[in-house]
């Protein structure tokens, strides 16, 4: 009871049995006490902190009141005849600005405070700690509200305490199963810890939940491509382009994945550690792989640079031009030493200047080729054919 002589229902607040025996109402009353004093402590603002030892202090009067056994009888008998006796509605006490006080609503039963509501004003508000300790209210009176845990596993993982956030999550997830955001946060969390199979996984059922939502797919390519999963990643990025084709990042991802498959259509030479172009496939690939990424107009300008000088050097690729082999030094010796060796005048010199002309015609038909050929020939016997696999 209060000073004012208001009757309080100890067993309604507090959740007890009235059939408990003393000792049975003060292990309940115990455990309810240690808890609001811890909440007490960790209150992260004045007024949480006073919330809490208020309810503490009505505790103290609980125990009061309940474990006496004399004392107990006479409240036992007051609440009897209270929950008997007819109760006129009385209008709830008001602040000044018309608003109802908590706790206090007449004959009405008290009212549960809305702790997840709370933790969401608090997030808007950005206080994040308050907003903490608000969703872990909410779970601490109801561990049956799948938005509650969804949310205490939110503020968890943008906290950092990655570990929490998914046991929430998950316990989120077992109450709702069908609830497509908590196994979006699941993924989120997987990134979070670099486990991209699990991240992977939640992500594809959440977009499997919510077909349509762009977000979540935008996220389940960007996991897609950091597993190195890229064309997977193209098509989800693809589909989220056509719902959001002004999205500059998705451009710049799409972009980027078909700069990758450009770098595979090379060959790479382990001497030079450069990727080179040694085929005419190669570099007709590479001249459409280029137009395909400009095609959807990326903004990342050193990536439009880098497609433009990929697809300079296709197209230079495929000219032709004149490049002398060692192998031929030993004819041309051979070729210059007859022509000298032979005697000035008529068909020596007529000799002498065929000679002179099918070395440097020869020189030139197996020096005339396209520049892939010459690359192509400059690579050691094991790294001949390009590696199509990462195209």
């Amino acid at each position: 009871m209060t000073s004012t002589g208001e009757f309080r229902d100890y067993y309604a607040e507090f959740e007890l049995d009235p059939a408990d025996s003393a000792e049975e109402l003060g292990k309940k009353l115990d455990v309810q006490q240690r808890a609001w004093a811890g909440k007490a402590s960790r209150a992260p603002s004045a007024d949480k902190r006073r919330e809490a030892e208020d309810r503490v202090a009505q505790i103290t009067e609980a125990r009061k009141e309940l474990l006496d056994p004399a004392r107990r009888t006479a409240y036992d008998t007051r609440r009897t005849q209270r929950l008997r006796a007819p109760e006129p509605k009385a209008k709830p006490q008001q602040r000044s600005g018309g608003k109802s006080l908590p706790g206090q609503q007449g004959g009405d039963a008290p009212r549960t405070r809305d702790w997840l509501e709370a933790a969401r004003t608090e997030v808007r508000r950005g206080n994040p700690t308050a907003a903490l300790y608000e969703a872990q209210q909410a779970v601490h009176f109801d561990d049956t509200n799948a938005d509650a845990w969804q949310l205490l596993g939110a503020l968890h993982l943008d906290a950092g305490d990655t570990a929490a956030a998914i046991q929430e999550f998950r316990r989120s997830i077992t109450l709702a199963p069908r609830n497509a955001y908590s196994h979006f946060l699941m993924g989120r969390a997987g990134r979070a810890v670099n486990d991209l199979p699990t991240a992977i996984t939640w992500h594809l059922k959440a977009c499997a939940l919510e077909q349509d939502n762009t977000e979540y797919r935008i996220y389940l390519g960007d996991a897609l491509y950091a597993a190195g999963q890229y064309d997977e990643a193209l098509q989800h990025y693809e589909r989220a382009l056509t719902d959001q084709p002004e999205h500059a990042g998705l451009r710049n991802q799409i972009s980027s994945i078909w700069s990758l498959r450009a770098e595979g259509a090379k060959t790479y030479h382990p001497f030079t550690q450069q990727r080179l172009i040694t085929s005419a496939e190669a570099a007709r690939r590479i001249d459409g792989i280029v137009d395909q990424a400009l095609a959807v107009q990326p903004t990342d300008q050193e990536l439009v640079q880098k497609l433009h000088t990929d697809q300079a050097a296709a197209r230079y690729a495929t000219g032709k031009t004149w490049r002398g082999r060692k192998s031929m030094f030993g004819v041309v010796l051979i070729f210059v030493i007859i022509a000298y060796a032979l005697p000035d005048g008529g068909v020596a010199n007529w000799i002498s200047n065929v000679l002179l002309l099918a070395t440097i015609v020869l020189l030139v038909r197996l020096g005339w080729k396209p520049r892939w050929w010459h690359a192509r020939k400059s690579l050691p016997p094991n790294a001949v054919q390009p590696d199509w696999s990462q195209s």
